[in-house]
């Protein structure tokens, strides 16, 4: 699943071209497993399989995903407005 989220993601981020979206895959995809990390240690919740450091290792390419998608719709609905 790491691989399939993370070859979507650069699939995803060569389409868009776009530096800012880039970026901001990186930055989601590291603050979000790092919340992630924390809420476990703290015993938030738990994972029955964690990978890594107490999280599945796939968490850090889908919260990229999660993001620039996030980002994408929010651009989409900004500019449909704007007319």
């Amino acid at each position: 699943m790491f691989f399939i989220l993370l070859v979507s993601a650069i699939v995803e981020l060569l389409i868009l071209k776009s530096k800012k979206l880039a970026l901001a895959y990186v930055l989601i995809a590291i603050g979000g497993p790092f919340v992630e990390v924390m809420a476990v240690y703290f015993g938030a919740w738990q994972y029955t399989l964690p990978t890594f450091i107490g999280i599945p290792v796939w968490l850090i390419p889908a919260w990229g995903n999660a993001g620039i998608i996030a980002i994408s719709v929010y651009k989409s609905i900004t500019k449909f407005f704007k007319k």
